[in-house]
């Protein structure tokens, strides 16, 4: 039960990314949400497996610092990427 309270809670942050971040309109919206709700569960999983109890707020902290700055990181990854390829792709088209 605890590791769908993480799921939905790192969905949530996930979400919260997306709104929080310049560039927006360079990804899609399940994006942040997808990758905030995968860092959050396996994060938790893997610490849970590693003999962290559900009740040790560490546990509770990594998962969700990394249902933010995982999402995060991939968000401002894909951007700046777009924004190279689109000013690419303006100069072939427009010279």
């Amino acid at each position: 039960m605890e590791l769908f309270f993480v799921a939905v809670i790192g969905a949530v942050l996930g979400a919260a990314v997306r709104y929080v971040l310049p560039l927006r309109e360079n990804y899609g919206v399940t994006v942040t949400v997808a990758t905030g709700t995968a860092a959050a569960t396996l994060s938790a999983a893997v610490l849970e497996l590693a003999g962290l109890r559900w009740d040790n707020p560490l546990l509770w902290i990594i998962a969700l610092v990394l249902s933010v700055a995982v999402p995060a990181g991939i968000a401002l990854a894909l951007s700046r990427r777009r924004e190279r390829e689109y000013a690419a792709l303006l100069s072939t088209v427009a010279g």
